[in-house]
């Protein structure tokens, strides 16, 4: 697996991860944070069927974030050396883990990521030691995984247990209908940092599907 995909792979899972904390519990405690996606899910869902379906589900859906981040960063990786990325990849991974990205808080920003991106680095501390490439690409590449964060977390329907079984046995899986969402996005770079061919701004009027919370915006 080259240094792209691998990278790629982890930011899916680490997008994937947050999207799953805030379905499944909505407010993210700080043991849980400790815990891969396997664990959260079997720490909130009863049932192995149950827990094995949810987590194939999550499962796709770092894989539609892979799908997008793998030729993009393919694109912007070129020139920097490899621990200038593995650099940039822990920054990004940290910032993500360590933001507050419950309903709450997305809901507090009107489910804008311009305006989540601005409170998160307001609150988190940057990395350290980035030259002015890497800071530049690290600062986008976050951008570009709060985008796919927020768009999955709207097209999650509210968890409720009882609903498992006609959820886990829709013919079109949460993984496949994210994918299609995030193919829609613009494709952004550090010469086009707003994209090119954009699907539309995320309005501030919105019906959100968060746990526990069923809200119009607007």
């Amino acid at each position: 697996m080259s240094a792209e995909a691998a990278a790629a792979l982890r930011l899916g899972t680490t997008v994937a991860k947050a999207a799953a904390q805030m379905w499944l519990g909505g407010r993210r405690r700080e043991q849980e944070r400790r815990l891969d996606m396997a664990g959260l899910i079997r720490l909130r869902v009863s049932g192995l069927r149950f827990q094995r379906g949810v987590h194939r589900q999550f499962e796709e859906i770092a894989d539609a974030v892979y799908d997008r981040l793998a030729p993009y960063l393919e694109r912007e990786f070129r020139g920097l050396d490899e621990g200038a990325r593995q650099a940039v990849l822990d920054g990004v991974c940290d910032t993500f883990e360590a933001a507050d990205l419950s309903d709450e808080a997305v809901l507090a920003a009107d489910v804008n990521p311009a305006e989540i991106v601005r409170r998160i680095t307001g609150t988190v501390r940057p990395p350290a030691g980035l030259g002015e490439a890497e800071s530049r690409l690290y600062e986008l590449l976050f951008t570009e995984c709060v985008e796919y964060y927020v768009r999955i977390v709207r097209g999650l329907p509210v968890f409720e247990e009882r609903a498992l079984t006609e959820l886990l046995g829709r013919t079109t899986s949460l993984g496949t209908e994210i994918a299609r969402v995030l193919e829609r996005l613009p494709d952004r770079s550090l010469f086009a940092p707003e994209g090119t061919d954009r699907d539309g701004p995320i309005t501030k009027r919105t019906k959100l599907n968060l746990p526990g919370v069923r809200v119009t915006i607007g």
